[in-house]
């Protein structure tokens, strides 16, 4: 009997041994693959990444900005664990923070019939970090598709400007703060009627203070195609656009694509469908499929 159990005794230390060499083999092969997948990463961040700002515009346009804008000729490093932009869009909705920002509605109505609302972030009117607020510069900002004034990339480029000593407000597209559609008609990015509206009606409001244009993704193309039809007659002394594409077939051809149809573009489909849902047959002027 003990001649068994010291074979078995034996026997159960050599099974141990195997398996903790086994064990063992197997997280130096985890730590290996996960060094060399590190290193390959870093290897292409540092050769592929950085990247130097492209610049597109005349001589004497590229001049100011190099010398005004010295951030234009230094290197671009984006955060290393998360640089492609994709990830960056989806890593953004669960890291997002909102910063706290009042503000006061102004309903506009369209010439045909329609509304929209505008949000200013000025308490009540009158900027109290400006020698003077009737000429305090005012930054309109226009959100992206189905976005509004509670988007938080809006909320933190408002709470800069105002921090900056400007008055800010919010272009909230036809039914995209809630308020009812009254027209068939919403917004699209070649029509540019209803910026013209806001535009016009901010310059009668405050008509000394310079006004400027900030969009994004759509309103960003809204603010360039509403310069190259209205040009120095826009009434902005400057304007910028974030995510605006250069070819808007391309980008309709890549959301389009399997990965960006299933990330993005179902996303922004529904967004589009809940606001015809919510204005239009909310009110009884259909039937809801």
């Amino acid at each position: 009997l003990r001649l068994v159990l010291a074979e078995g005794f034996a026997w159960s230390s050599a099974a141990c041994l195997v398996c903790r060499r086994g064990a063992g083999r197997k997280i130096m092969l985890g730590l290996s693959l996960l060094v060399g997948f590190s290193t390959g990463l870093l290897a292409y961040y540092w050769a592929r990444v950085p990247k130097r700002p492209l610049l597109v515009a005349c001589q004497p346009f590229r001049s100011f900005l190099e010398k005004y804008c010295p951030i234009v000729n230094e290197m671009f490093y984006p955060t290393p664990w998360c640089f492609e932009g994709r990830l960056q869009t989806i890593v953004r909705v669960f890291l997002k923070s909102r910063p706290p920002v009042h503000y006061r509605s102004e309903v506009l109505r369209t010439r045909d019939g329609g509304q929209l609302l505008l949000d200013w972030a000025d308490n009540e009117g009158r900027s109290t970090d400006h020698s003077d607020p009737e000429s305090c510069p005012i930054v309109l900002f226009l959100p992206g598709l189905t976005g509004n004034s509670e988007e938080t990339y809006i909320l933190h480029m408002v709470r800069t400007a105002r921090q900056q000593g400007y008055r800010a407000v919010v272009f909230n597209n036809r039914g995209c703060k809630g308020e009812e559609l009254l027209t068939y008609r919403a917004f699209c990015a070649n029509n540019t009627e209803d910026l013209e509206l806001v535009v016009a009606h901010i310059k009668s409001q405050f008509p000394r203070a310079p006004l400027m244009a900030v969009g994004v993704s759509l309103g960003g193309i809204l603010v360039l195609n509403y310069l190259g039809q209205k040009g120095r007659e826009a009434g902005l002394v400057a304007a910028m656009t974030f995510s605006v594409s250069w070819d808007s077939f391309a980008t309709t051809h890549s959301l389009e694509t399997p990965l960006n149809l299933v990330l993005f573009n179902k996303r922004l489909t529904a967004n589009l469908r809940q606001l015809i849902q919510r204005c239009v047959f909310g009110r009884g002027r259909g039937k809801k499929p």
